[in-house]
């Protein structure tokens, strides 16, 4: 029994009423082993038969969709999707640098066997690294925000920086803001902790007499 078998098929409810179609794996041991061998998988891979796997090339996805004008099955087409795509070249088992990327948007794709194309637009992605970028492709640190949705070319953020919000540099007039919003009888602050407390320090505005504390 070959439990890794290559197919290419698909599943359609026949019905306009029934469950949709789904896909359940089950994997069994009867130990609390941790091993992924005995974990179900899903495995998505791209080989390229002329050389090692290069810099930027799209590793494998799982697009969404849906039928768009009415209600014909040839109208469905796809507008995002998560995909992987490899940061640099594959040089050896102990350095493949893979990101996955979030794409979202509102021009669906209807043959996703079409060279060059893409599904969605790249808003989100997580390096190998474990940084997470949001409207930018090379997070610096552990969340970057980029508000213009460019790669922030400027100097880098100070070492020890966890959270770092930019324009993009696209424009030197163009701002960058981290807005913290609360109720009119509420407060919004900002913490600082230590080993020893998670308040010994707090800047804290007060909305409803309109005065900030630094304590």
């Amino acid at each position: 029994f070959n439990r890794w078998a290559s197919f290419c098929t698909k599943q359609e409810d026949s019905s306009n009423s029934n469950a949709a179609p789904g896909l359940e794996i089950i994997g069994k041991r009867s130990d609390t082993n941790q091993g992924l061998s005995f974990a179900p998988k899903i495995a998505l891979s791209k080989h390229q038969t002329n050389a090692k796997t290069g810099a930027g090339i799209p590793l494998g996805a799982i697009v969404f969709g849906g039928n768009h004008t009415n209600g014909s099955e040839s109208n469905i087409a796809y507008p995002a999707a998560i995909q992987a795509v490899s940061l640099d070249t594959f040089d050896s088992i102990t350095d493949m640098p893979t990101g996955l990327t979030f794409r979202t948007g509102s021009v669906g794709r209807s043959n996703l066997d079409t060279a060059n194309q893409s599904v969605g637009t790249e808003r989100m992605r997580l390096s190998s690294a474990g940084n997470l970028g949001i409207g930018c492709t090379n997070p610096h640190v552990k969340l970057e925000v980029a508000r213009l949705g460019f790669n922030w070319t400027g100097a880098d953020p100070i070492s020890g920086t966890g959270l770092f919000v930019h324009n993009g540099n696209n424009s030197a007039q163009s701002p960058a803001y981290l807005t913290l919003s609360a109720g009119s009888s509420s407060a919004s602050a900002i913490y600082f902790g230590d080993d020893g407390s998670s308040t010994v320090g707090i800047l804290k505005y007060q909305h409803s007499d309109n005065s900030l504390r630094i304590d």
